[in-house]
């Protein structure tokens, strides 16, 4: 994954309530803007650049990967690491590479499989989550340690997930009708 050229730095907006994607260089916005993705390397090295700016690097997914991402939020402990017991029987279903939120209260699973076509939050035994397969998410590397590094084929996991969960609504997290305001103006771009 780390070799697509479909990453991006992100900031905080909103204080610290959404990350919206971004290029560090140019202030365009990630999402929307393919000539702002990069390589892996670059968004690092540019997060690592620009601190005050980056306050991390992601990727933008879409369909024809064949990843999703499973977003959990509030389920985890900031300070012990403890995830709530729903979220971690679910983890570990899927026991595919999981990532640590940058609030470090969720986590991301990264696995293959086809989406379910458009990004949804579903529940399942009382928790939240977020599919996601065409939409730009953060990456935090680090990995919850009782879980493998790689990312795995699970299909029939997500299919079975969908199968008996209940759909509350499309994921909210961008609203491609808003519009989010760049680190840097016109002027200072050019």
């Amino acid at each position: 994954m780390s070799r697509k050229s479909r990453w991006v730095c992100w900031h905080w907006y909103n204080g610290d309530k959404e990350n919206v994607p971004f290029n560090p260089v140019t202030g365009r916005d990630g999402f929307k803007d393919k000539e702002s993705r990069t390589s892996f390397d670059r968004a690092f090295a540019e997060w690592q650049a620009h601190p005050d700016q980056c306050h991390g690097v992601g990727i933008v997914l879409a369909p024809a990967m064949r990843r999703v991402v499973l977003d959990f939020d509030k389920c985890r402990d900031r300070i012990t690491g403890r995830i709530d017991d729903a979220a971690l029987e679910i983890a570990r279903f899927f026991d595919s590479y999981t990532d640590i939120s940058p609030s470090a209260t969720g986590f991301k699973i990264f696995i293959q499989a086809i989406g379910p076509g458009h990004d949804k939050v579903i529940m399942f035994e009382g928790q939240k989550i977020e599919v996601l397969s065409d939409r730009f998410v953060t990456v935090t590397g680090q990995r919850h340690l009782d879980f493998p590094a790689s990312i795995n084929e699970r299909q029939a996991q997500l299919d079975s997930l969908l199968a008996n969960a209940q759909q509350t609504h499309r994921s909210p997290l961008l609203d491609p009708n808003k519009e989010y305001s760049a680190l840097l103006s016109d002027d200072e771009v050019i």
